[in-house]
């Protein structure tokens, strides 16, 4: 049985792609401190097939261990598009980040969730839309240039995006 975190949760990693741990924490359990029923709720996605998680590679800027991210599932997707009756959420990218760039996506969600807070706490300006770079904006294109709002392909050969 999913609780409306573990929906919160799905639809974060809809939303932001790439998440730490700490993130969804954040996000979707702000009163859990010690971070354990976050990575319970986790697990339990996880088994489920409704998320996935990959390891930061071996070096951490941040120090320790290495550390999980979680992304999004094509499960989790279907799930989130039966039960909101939304087909945008089977568009969402479900391919697995590499593990080099995953400081990367954590920093750009990092980016997005600020702007999304900022955005709430004004009443000026507003934010249409925001677009990563495996949303896809024409699911019926083959061509990456066409079917990636952010994939240019400067010359076809040798391929050059």
């Amino acid at each position: 049985m999913l609780t409306e975190r573990d929906l919160a949760v799905l639809h974060a990693l809809a939303r932001y792609y790439v998440l730490s741990r700490e993130q969804i924490s954040r996000l979707c359990f702000p009163a859990d401190k010690s971070g354990r029923i976050t990575r319970r709720r986790l697990q339990t996605l996880l088994d489920a097939g409704l998320i996935n998680r990959t390891n930061a590679p071996l070096y951490n800027p941040r120090g320790g261990d290495p550390w999980p991210a979680y992304f999004p599932a094509k499960r989790g997707g279907e799930y989130l598009a039966e039960v909101t009756g939304d087909d945008r959420f089977l568009a969402v990218p479900f391919q697995t980040p590499f593990s080099q760039h995953l400081e990367h996506w954590i920093a750009i969600a990092e980016t997005h969730i600020a702007l999304e807070t900022a955005i709430a706490r004004q009443s000026v300006a507003t934010l249409d839309g925001w677009v990563n770079e495996w949303d896809t904006v024409n699911p019926d294109e083959a061509a990456p240039e066409k079917r990636f709002r952010l994939y240019t392909l400067i010359q076809p050969q040798p391929r050059l995006v």
